[in-house]
């Protein structure tokens, strides 16, 4: 069980202050979420939270964030600077109210004047950030040589005041601050003396590289609400509802909705559970199912991600039964297994048109689990692909378990080599890196569909990463076609017609399955207009009616490049996993090439 009294970013990052290990900290990740603090035992903002436990004798707290002024703990706090800033600026020690009234008429006149410019600077900076930066650092400057306490800053959306990308396109703002702090941070007194200042973002990407690359930089992560921390907000949040009874019922009705709930921040499970409070009843699977994939859209983007709740099963699917006995008795059971056993996940090769996403759409609908769909994680902004992928891994590893479908994904990654832009090899290089991730493996299965497996990375394609599995999708033969002429005639009443049956099973055309999908539409279209049912010689009219565009050559290709990157033989055609065959498919291969096919 997490111990939610003391959340695990905390304990870091009290180490690294107490170790000494680094005068920055950069906390990135869920920060704009609340967190519980046993010391005033309620659920607080991050940078209250901070305040609060770090607020202790030989230390001054100050938060700034980017539209509001420069905060201090306690107004002792603020005496206690404001002191030592007139002395550090008028070269005058000892206590300034005192001095102020026993002191000279000049003496007082620059106690007087060093006062006021603390609290011009101090208004001055005020939706000022480069302006209250430099102002803080000067804090800095002024606490390693008139104070015996140490300065704790913390400052709020740094990923907005000190943002990413190349410096001569960054504006003349944000290469000031960019200045100020690399001045602050690389100075060997402010690392020698004691002083923490506190960065906090919402992805440590957003911050800018020269940033993160200094050595007094230290970077704590703030990850998602586990199911302990989920648990104990709700009975927080529900302690006060008489309707809750309490007792063993509600006790697992609760921890179900903290189950299920793996995804939300806190903030948002408040936003659920204030329909709780209204309805006098927990939110339901569903509430909870929606509110889950809002918010990760949010995070995410409408364009990067999406959810898909597939309607069929495998029982669904016409035709490809050694595929589905595949996927029944060994990928499934594997996946749901977890631990060492468990499958990173399968990449999926075959032809276009063969029924690949169709049928593992209703495979994912098997496995009952969240299906995200990734559709653009390439941002058209310097450093947002990284900000996506940070995101994305946030988000993966707060879900309990989770499906990745991610369709034409040759489109999606690129390879490593030279070649391939910078931003595209290290995309292609951060999602293999989550594909083997240890803390991954039997949580989240990656599903790549492509009709050019042969254009994924090999070393995406490679063990433990999809080169676990790589299943080919091909056009039905054999029984597989038999079922899809039966499933063609359907809507005609001729399902039962052995003749016809076997005159379009004898035939060139249909071919795939979206060939005899699309064939069905028609033939279901014609019922309807005609207002009556079709015989035999109507159907086999409207089938010799049809020309197929000039994809053969391009098909086959395809095909024979799914059939070599196979990895279970048990799903090549019979008899055609030869050392000889494969030399053959190689060779038309070679041949295709040639002709311009790749």
């Amino acid at each position: 069980m997490t111990d939610i009294s003391q959340p695990q970013f905390l304990s870091q990052a009290g180490r690294i202050i107490n170790a000494q290990q680094a005068a920055c900290i950069l906390f990135a990740g869920n920060v704009g979420d609340i967190f519980y603090s046993p010391k005033d035992q309620d659920y607080q903002l991050l940078p209250q939270l901070l305040a609060s436990n770090w607020s202790v004798s030989g230390r001054i707290v100050l938060i700034y964030e980017l539209n509001g002024p420069i905060r201090f703990n306690n107004s002792k706090d603020r005496d206690t600077l404001r002191q030592a800033w007139i002395s550090w600026r008028s070269g005058i020690d000892g206590d300034a109210d005192i001095l102020a009234l026993t002191a000279s008429r000049a003496t007082q006149a620059i106690l007087k004047d060093e006062a006021a410019s603390f609290e011009q600077h101090l208004e001055r900076a005020i939706g000022r950030p480069t302006v209250a930066l430099e102002l803080l650092r000067q804090f800095c400057c002024c606490s390693r040589h008139q104070l015996s306490q140490d300065l704790v800053i913390i400052i709020e959306a740094a990923d907005l005041m000190l943002p990413d990308g190349p410096v001569t396109q960054l504006n003349d703002n944000d290469r000031h601050r960019l200045s100020v702090c690399l001045d602050w941070f690389s100075d060997p007194g402010f690392s020698a003396a004691g002083d923490i200042v506190v960065l906090l973002a919402d992805t440590a990407s957003g911050i800018h590289q020269r940033i993160r690359a200094q050595a007094e930089v230290a970077l704590v992560d703030v990850a998602d609400p586990d199911e302990p921390q989920r648990d104990h907000f709700i009975r927080h949040q529900l302690s006060a509802q008489s309707w809750l009874k309490e007792n063993s019922e509600s006790d697992v009705e609760r921890k179900k909705v903290a189950q299920n709930s793996a995804g939300l921040s806190l903030l948002a499970l408040r936003q659920l559970l204030r329909g709780s409070t209204y309805y006098k009843r927990l939110p339901t699977n569903h509430e909870i199912t929606l509110a889950v994939q809002q918010h990760i859209t949010a995070r995410l983007g409408d364009d990067v991600v999406d959810f898909i709740r597939p309607n069929h099963y495998l029982s669904d699917v016409v035709g490809f039964h050694e595929v589905k006995d595949f996927l029944q008795h060994h990928i499934i059971p594997r996946f749901k297994a977890g631990g060492d056993v468990a499958l990173t996940g399968a990449a999926v090769g075959g032809p276009i048109g063969a029924g690949k996403t169709f049928l593992f759409e209703a495979f994912a609908a098997e496995l009952e689990l969240p299906v995200l769909v990734l559709k653009n994680i390439r941002s058209k902004w310097y450093g947002g692909t990284d900000i996506i992928i940070e995101h994305l891994r946030s988000v993966l590893s707060a879900l309990e378990r989770a499906v990745i479908f991610i369709d034409e994904a040759d489109t999606m990654f690129g390879s490593l080599d030279s070649s391939s832009h910078e931003t595209e090899r290290r995309l292609t290089g951060k999602i293999q890196a989550m594909m083997s991730d240890p803390r991954m493996k039997g949580r989240v299965f990656w599903l790549l569909m492509t009709a050019r497996v042969h254009r994924l990375s090999p070393d995406i394609r490679r063990p433990g990463r999809v080169g676990d599995v790589i299943i080919p999708i091909l056009d039905p033969t054999g029984q597989d076609r038999r079922d899809f002429v039966e499933w063609l005639l359907e809507p005609t009443d001729c399902a039962q017609n052995n003749e016809l049956c076997e005159r379009i099973y004898q035939a060139d055309f249909p071919t795939s399955a979206a060939d005899f999908a699309a064939l069905r539409s028609e033939l279901k279209a014609e019922v309807q207009l005609q207002e009556r049912s079709l015989n035999p010689d109507d159907i086999i009219n409207i089938i010799e009616s049809r020309l197929s565009p000039e994809l053969g050559p391009v098909r086959r290709y395809q095909t024979l490049q799914a059939l070599l990157n196979t990895t279970r033989k048990q799903l090549l055609p019979a008899d055609e996993s030869t050392p000889e065959q494969r030399q053959v498919w190689r060779d038309e291969v070679k041949t295709l090439e040639q002709q311009g096919y790749h």
